[in-house]
């Protein structure tokens, strides 16, 4: 079992035994991954900022932090423990309230290489851009000259010769800003203009983006990097509050493009960080956030930046090509010799040393089971002690081809692929092992059949400074770590994918290294932003539309890729293609984006869920080319899931397997062709797709094919769950919660409370503390106390101290999460954190199902929203979670935990 704090924190994985409801003693105390008693406060746009900062400034117990003056939003940061969300609501000219959220730098992914001294030489040894349109791009002299890309993460290290060896203006890192400062959170952060990174997670990003040697590219090297470094050197998290101040200054100086490879759970479009980001691509400017590494959560686990409108929110690809070590093979045949580079991946730390060393072929065929037993090895198979022996991998494992060998005295084998993964031919027998592609072995085979001779020297290439391309067989598929969504209120996310597995870049120190995650993705379909302006002009040129034509351009152009939800070595084929809440459109196609003559005016649909239905849906076509035009239409439906499972938390990734659930859909009918310029709606009827056990949670999506007489391919996603979602999730509450306990006692044994702090033992102390898990995404999480006899037919919404009963909401100590319990002489009982709390992510599986689900902790130190703490009394409690999609105002949309009335007794007397 894992605990949540209050706030959005990314989670971290552990575990312990789940007990009963009633009977627990097992409260781990977690890392130091504190919550913030922090807000962020939208006002109106008259409002005097600065007036108003002052005034609450005045105020005890009330911090401003950072003001905010920008165009499309203004505001504060306050830090305060007497007010919460509803208070805050209540002042003047306040618009709106978010808390602050702690987030977390993502983890690189499972497959990450060590760092490497190389430098990369010959551009074509190594690419990945072949896969997605780029390279034609190149072709074109299209580098991103003369674009602004935002990097908003840990800082680059500018000082990689790749990313121009130096700062500031006439470099291509020209400019940023260092906004949480060095030595934070361990000290007040002094922010400053040197964003030099101290994590490499920036740096890989920015490599990604604009790296450019003699002979690697990436996708815009011509552009100009701007970096805003809002990770210190220190710890692993961040406030959202510096995310957003970095959106922010990026758009004051000028960028076209803002990419961040950061984020917590989240999926909701209304945070607040996702609610500046869309308010920014409203301005015209491109964002893209990456969509998460929690692939294995299953479902509804988006991200929180994006999750907002208009930004890409992007999925992770495994990448067609892997980076690999140069060798020379030198072939040798009808009196002829060639020597040509080739490329291998090895066992252990250090590349080849092998001299000029003749190549033997066990097999002189390509079929699969090479020395899978030693009675498969062919009779004549001589010495190998003196060659490098070929075999072909597959059917069996390496160690079985390995061993079976050791009576010929191998010690240097040469794998030669099947189309599977090129990982590192590693076994605990330490011989040499080398892995090349399938059609380099294929070759060497045909060249010795043939009466030639071939041989391998390592040495060559010894102190090789650049890598070489192998292909990746099980490439250019969902990446098994990629987020699902869709968002909590049914919106479509991610939007489209990019490669993120297994992607070489810059790195610290003038180092590169291979890593993985949607923070490789994000900053790849940020370079093809800027590809895209470079070729068509920015804001300037055409104003705040740019961001939505882009996205629907970007969109429009995936190329859809098959159901993959494993890190697999081998593909294998299910007939299905990936769903849209899991790899948006697909993988894009730069080239669609850059040069299609046709451009639909909405590229995703959300039909839903049952009770919510919208069938209708359109798109305006329009055909930019210079003939006419005629227009098809195809329904592509991709694997539907059921996500339900016995114990009321959604299924993890692990246990999809993929369904057919197509929806009924009516497309146009008749001839739809348009002359040049010409535009026109297309209007589509669906309904979802009937028959399914809405109890197993049927979800669906897939794409409309749009297809051209000019060959050219465009598509719409969709999106739907064929179950009424609120009825599914009445028990918002799940797995035997919530549940309170004193420190010392269990509830419900215990009603009565003194709050009683002062000793530094659990066993003295006096306070309930609850815990709680959610079946799904809960918008808003209340407690609320009352006077005692008060019945839930007096609810209103939101409730106001002194009316109906209401005595006011209560409040959670800060550190809740990383404590087991409140320490009088190193605690504050004034740190607290006050209800309600917003955008929970839904309780995940903390392994396997015998560990339970992970949970929120929040202990109440006796202390109101408003400041004041309570007396002496009888109460009723309401602790109550808002139901997906439904309406606060109304009591039966919430499920309410029904608990016993609490007596609060007053403190003993010494």
């Amino acid at each position: 079992m894992r605990l949540l704090s209050i706030f959005q924190i990314l989670p971290l994985a552990g575990g312990s035994a789940a007990g009963s409801a009633f009977a627990r003693n097992d409260e781990p105390a977690l890392g130091a991954a504190d919550a913030t008693k922090q807000y962020i406060v939208e006002v109106e746009k008259a409002t005097d900022v600065d007036a108003l900062s002052e005034s609450l400034n005045a105020e005890d117990h009330v911090k401003v932090l950072k003001t905010y003056n920008s165009e499309f939003f203004r505001g504060l940061t306050i830090e305060t423990d007497v007010y919460n969300l509803d208070s805050i609501g209540q002042l003047g000219d306040v618009a709106r309230a978010w808390p602050a959220s702690v987030i977390e730098l993502p983890d690189l992914g499972p497959d990450v290489q060590p760092p490497s001294n190389a430098r990369l030489a010959a551009a074509a040894n190594y690419s990945i851009h072949s896969w997605t349109g780029v390279d034609k791009i190149h072709a074109t002299g299209n580098f991103g000259q003369g674009v602004k890309v935002a990097v908003v993460d840990t800082g680059v290290d500018y000082r990689h010769e790749a990313l121009g060896g130096g700062f500031g203006p006439g470099f291509k890192v020209s400019g940023g800003y260092d906004v949480v400062g060095d030595g934070w959170p361990i000290e007040d952060g002094v922010p400053d203009g040197d964003p030099l990174d101290g994590r490499g997670h920036g740096t890989h990003v920015a490599g990604i983006i604009a790296a450019q040697t003699d002979s690697f590219q990436g996708v815009a090297p011509g552009v100009d990097l701007l970096a805003y470094k809002v990770f210190s050197s220190i710890g692993s998290g961040t406030y959202d509050t510096y995310i957003i101040d970095a959106f922010i200054k990026a758009f004051d100086d000028g960028a076209d493009v803002i990419t961040c490879s950061i984020g917590v759970s989240g999926g909701w479009s209304n945070g607040p960080w996702a609610t500046i980001a869309s308010r920014i691509a409203q301005q015209g400017v491109i964002i893209t956030i990456a969509a998460a590494n929690d692939g294995a959560q299953g479902a509804f686990y988006a991200s929180s930046g994006s999750s907002g409108k208009e930004v890409l929110a992007v999925a992770s690809a495994e990448a067609g090509t892997y980076a690999a070590t140069p060798f020379q093979l030198t072939q040798t045949i009808h009196g002829e010799t060639i020597s040509i580079q080739s490329a291998y991946r090895y066992n252990g730390i250090n590349a080849w040393d092998i001299e000029d060393t003749r190549i033997h072929a066990l097999y002189l065929n390509t079929s699969s089971g090479q020395a899978c037993s030693p009675a498969s090895i062919p009779a004549d198979t001589p010495d190998l002690s003196n060659v490098i022996t070929l075999v072909r991998r597959g059917g069996c494992d390496y160690l079985d081809q390995e061993f079976n060998l050791r009576a010929f005295n191998v010690n240097r084998i040469m794998f030669y692929n099947d189309n599977s993964r090129p990982d590192h031919p590693s076994t605990w027998l330490s011989g040499p092992k080398a892995l090349v592609d399938a059609d380099v072995g294929e070759g060497i085979v045909e060249i010795i059949k043939a009466g030639g001779q071939v041989s391998a020297d390592f040495s060559r290439f010894k102190d090789a400074d650049w890598y070489v391309g192998m292909h990746n067989g099980v490439g250019n598929k969902p990446s098994e770590f990629t987020s699902w969504g869709g968002l909590n209120d049914m919106d479509l996310k991610p939007e489209v994918s990019a490669p993120g597995g297994n992607i070489l870049s810059t790195w610290l120190d003038g180092t590169w290294r291979v890593a993985s995650g949607t923070s490789m993705a994000c900053p790849y379909l940020a370079g093809i932003a800027a590809l895209f302006i470079s070729e068509f002009g920015g804001r300037d040129v055409h104003g705040p539309s740019l961001s939505a034509t882009f996205y629907n351009r970007v969109v429009a152009s995936g190329n859809s890729m098959p159901w993959s939800t494993v890190d697999a070595v081998a593909f294998q084929d299910t007939g299905f293609w990936a769903p849209t809440i899991q790899a948006g459109s697909g993988l894009v196609d730069a080239w669609k984006v850059l040069n299609y003559t046709s451009t639909l005016s909405t590229t995703k649909w959300v039909l839903n869920d049952t009770a919510h239905f919208d069938g209708q849906h359109s798109t305006v076509i329009a055909n930019n080319a210079n003939v006419d035009v005629e227009y098809g239409f195809l329904l592509q439906p991709a694997a539907g899931v059921e996500v339900a499972t016995t114990s009321g938390a959604l299924a993890k990734l692990k246990d999809y397997k993929p369904l057919k659930m197509i929806p009924n859909i009516t497309l146009p009918s008749g001839s739809f062709k348009l002359k040049p310029g010409e535009k026109r709606k297309a209007e589509f009827s669906f309904d979802y797709p009937r028959g399914l056990n809405e109890a197993k949670q049927p979800l669906y999506s897939g794409k409309v094919l749009i297809t051209s007489s000019l060959g050219e391919t465009l598509s719409v996603s969709y999106f739907g769950a064929a179950y009424n979602v609120k009825d599914q999730y009445k028990d918002m509450f799940i797995d035997n919660t919530p549940y309170i306990m004193s420190p010392s006692r269990n509830f419900p044994e215990k009603r009565n409370f003194t709050f009683d702090l002062s000793s530094g033992k659990p066993t003295s102390q006096d306070y309930p503390k609850v815990f709680t898990s959610f079946s799904f995404g809960c918008d808003e999480l209340r407690w609320d106390i009352y006077e005692s006899g008060w019945e839930e037919s007096r609810w209103s919404y939101p409730p106001v101290a002194g009316e109906n009963g209401y005595v006011g909401a209560a409040t959670a100590f800060r550190d809740s999460l990383r404590y087991t319990f409140f320490d009088s002489s190193i605690h504050d009982k004034e740190d607290t954190v006050a209800f309600p709390i917003h955008a929970l992510s839904r309780s995940i599986q903390s392994g396997g199902t015998s560990l339970g689900l992970d949970r929120h902790r929040f202990f109440w130190l006796g202390k109101l929203a408003n400041g004041t703490y309570i007396q002496p009394g009888i109460y009723k409690m309401r602790f109550a979670a808002l139901r997906p999609l439904g309406l606060r105002q109304d009591s039966n949309d919430w499920d309410v935990w029904e608990t016993p009335e609490i007596t609060v007794l007053p403190l003993p007397v010494d």
